[in-house]
């Protein structure tokens, strides 16, 4: 599926695999630990806890059309999905609890981010909506820790092609 996904969308698969790493330990089909603006115990679904239909259309109508609902927002799925357009534009292709569409839009943002930034920043946009930014010395931030693990997933993408 990752690999499917990288090629329908142009990301080079390397830096999709560093995504998934960092969003989700390699691609689980979870929801994120945002802060949202109710207690965790009353929202629908559980920070870190399975993403399924169910959960995600509890945890839909609670963040609202628009992103401002009593529930906030929350990243979903394999490549967190936080932003509601793009929770939308996953549910307009079947829905964003399911892990290939899910990976599919958060592919396609991030190779768009690549095309017009370069990596650094398409990491750094993907996570902040900001272009790079150096973290403070000893904190390294999303885009740091992405750029450093980025060679090793390229050596084992290219051995497994091998």
């Amino acid at each position: 599926m990752t690999v499917a996904e990288a090629e329908r969308t142009g990301l080079p698969l390397a830096v999709g695999c560093v995504m998934l790493m960092l969003e989700t330990s390699g691609g689980h089909n979870v929801f994120g630990h945002d802060r949202t603006p109710l207690p965790d115990d009353r929202l629908p679904y559980r920070k870190g806890g399975p993403v399924t239909e169910a959960t995600y259309r509890a945890y839909k109508e609670m963040r609202g059309p628009d992103g401002k609902g009593p529930g906030g927002r929350q990243g979903v799925g394999p490549t967190q999905l936080t932003w509601h357009t793009l929770q939308d534009r996953a549910d307009a292709l079947g829905g964003c609890w399911i892990p290939e569409i899910n990976i599919r839009i958060g592919f396609e943002t991030l190779a768009g981010h690549v095309r017009r930034h370069g990596v650094r920043d398409a990491f750094a946009l993907y996570n902040t909506g900001d272009t790079y930014v150096p973290g403070p010395p000893g904190k390294p931030n999303y885009a740091e820790k992405a750029m450093d693990r980025l060679p090793h997933w390229e050596s084992v993408v290219g051995e497994a092609s091998r």
